[in-house]
């Protein structure tokens, strides 16, 4: 008797969840993980304005990141100019991107890529995720010392441009899960960036889906809205 019960319950239950996961229940979620709260936690998101401290780490994150694949992608550049010697079979040993791809005269500064920075997507954003979006290689040095901050370098560099399309848009997951300037979970997710992706992190309990991993990739082509297309059919038909 109680096994009956309890088959019963479990296809009540069955056909309750399945009456949850309306057309507006997929559509306000990429993951179904918080339907009904999405929205409102879209509206907060918008309503708050990014930190400074955030900003400053992830704009400074950002620019270690285009260098360094910009150093070790970019045909051409010898191996004795980005790396030490070692004789560690296997092993690469980098140098500082910021020496090797920047000047003499700026490679010693702490410099700020110029750069605006929107959270994603525009209109109803997750919670971490960030679109970084660039024109130029635009370098500046702030003297933080003096108020009103003074910029004393403003550098525009071409860093082998021409190899690189679709380069102005980036899209990053940052996640400040200590609520301090350390303890931070940085990661790229879209753009002519290295992907330091590929295991379970903080970031993939939202873009979990082929459709939405396939939206973030195309920030950086400028797709900045859900093609309407992605909820149509089947998830996984449209590969």
């Amino acid at each position: 008797m109680r096994t009956i019960i309890l088959i019963i319950v479990l296809t009540a239950l069955q056909f309750s969840l399945k009456a949850q996961v309306t057309e507006e229940y997929i559509n306000s979620d990429p993951c179904m993980l918080f339907p009904s709260k999405y929205k409102r936690l879209s509206d907060s998101i918008s309503k708050t304005p990014i930190d400074e401290i955030s900003a400053i780490y992830i704009r400074e994150y950002f620019r270690n990141q285009f260098l360094d694949f910009r150093m070790t992608e970019t045909p051409g550049i010898p191996d004795s100019i980005k790396t030490y010697p070692t004789d560690i079979i296997g092993y690469t040993h980098y140098k500082n991107p910021k020496k090797v791809m920047l000047p003499d005269s700026i490679n010693n500064l702490d410099l700020d890529m110029e750069v605006t920075m929107n959270r994603w997507p525009l209109d109803k954003p997750l919670p971490g995720f960030f679109l970084i979006e660039k024109e130029k290689n635009r370098f500046i040095h702030r003297n933080y010392y003096r108020k009103p901050h003074v910029i004393e370098k403003d550098v525009t560099l071409d860093i082998y441009d021409s190899l690189y399309l679709f380069d102005r848009y980036f899209l990053i997951y940052y996640y400040n899960w200590t609520n301090e300037y350390r303890g931070e979970e940085t990661y790229n997710i879209s753009g002519n960036l290295h992907y330091n992706t590929g295991h379970t992190e903080q970031w993939e309990k939202y873009i979990c889906s082929d459709n939405w991993m396939m939206y973030a990739r195309a920030a950086m082509y400028g797709v900045k809205e859900m093609p309407e297309w992605f909820s149509m059919g089947k998830e996984n038909n449209i590969l």
